[in-house]
């Protein structure tokens, strides 16, 4: 709930900096050059952040299963449950 208010309010924040923009003057090259640069800068922050996330929590699935194995909870290595196996 909190990412979906999170992007109302930065959209919100943009159309105000747009309409500022627009009141004070700055040609619309600028804004369109300005809206080039942080639409690469996200898409870069992206291409960097998923990856690295996505390592990490398989690092993190990887030890919770050690974790497992080790109370003597039987993981299969497929991570489908075996049959008659009650998912809690």
């Amino acid at each position: 709930m909190s990412k979906v208010v999170g992007v109302f309010v930065a959209a919100g924040l943009a159309v105000g900096a747009l309409v500022l923009a627009y009141v004070v003057g700055v040609p619309p090259g600028t804004l369109l050059a300005v809206g080039a640069g942080t639409l690469g800068l996200l898409w870069l922050l992206l291409l960097l952040t998923a990856p690295w996330n996505l390592y990490f929590r398989a690092q993190a699935v990887l030890g919770e299963i050690a974790v497992s194995r080790e109370k003597g909870i039987a993981v299969s290595p497929s991570g489908t449950p075996r049959p008659g196996a009650s998912r809690a």
